[in-house]
């Protein structure tokens, strides 16, 4: 299911966002080694955490039904993810990260919700929505710690918010922090 996001993501960046211009787009942590070798703008969606959303899990079985109507099985319901990305964006100038994140923060605010039959691989097959929250606070339970929120270019990812399978942005000099999740009642 991971690997669905990440394609899913992949497809709405480079669609929405980055519109064919020749910026990288990659899933890597951006450490110190990987800011020193970068060689031309990127935009990076760093998968930093992921949880099971325990609100939306439903405790009891399904029945599986024939065409019919009647019960064939039981089986458990689809147990939906947060997915939270660390989303940076690295150019040699300042304004130009500005636009990059501008543009990604667009896009997820002009996505917050996509339907089965647009998500791809399993995704799909889970018949539920998947959502992009942006710019929601931080939790508790996934606070930064304090650790500095500036990103000189030798700056290790520190971990922002949270998602479920798909979900949210944060924008700052910092990059964009993704919330992924699935299925709202």
């Amino acid at each position: 299911m991971i690997h669905d996001v990440d394609q899913l993501l992949e497809k709405l960046v480079r669609r929405d966002a980055l519109n064919g211009s020749a910026v990288d787009l990659v899933f890597d942590a951006p450490t110190k080694d990987w800011v020193a070798r970068r060689s031309g703008p990127a935009v990076d969606l760093y998968l930093y955490d992921i949880r099971e959303d325990l609100q939306r899990r439903v405790p009891t079985w399904e029945d599986v039904r024939a065409p019919g109507g009647e019960v064939t099985g039981r089986r458990q319901p689809p147990r939906r993810f947060r997915l939270a990305y660390l989303v940076t964006a690295w150019t040699q100038r300042p304004e130009d990260e500005h636009r990059l994140l501008s543009s990604l923060l667009l896009c997820f605010l002009r996505n917050p919700m996509l339907k089965p039959g647009e998500l791809g691989g399993s995704l799909d097959e889970t018949d539920l929505p998947v959502y992009i929250d942006v710019g929601q606070p931080e939790t508790q339970e996934r606070s930064s710690g304090g650790r500095g929120r500036k990103r000189p270019a030798t700056a290790e990812p520190e971990p922002l918010p949270e998602e479920t399978v798909p979900r949210g942005a944060e924008a700052g000099r910092s990059g964009v922090t993704l919330r992924v999740r699935g299925h709202r009642p």
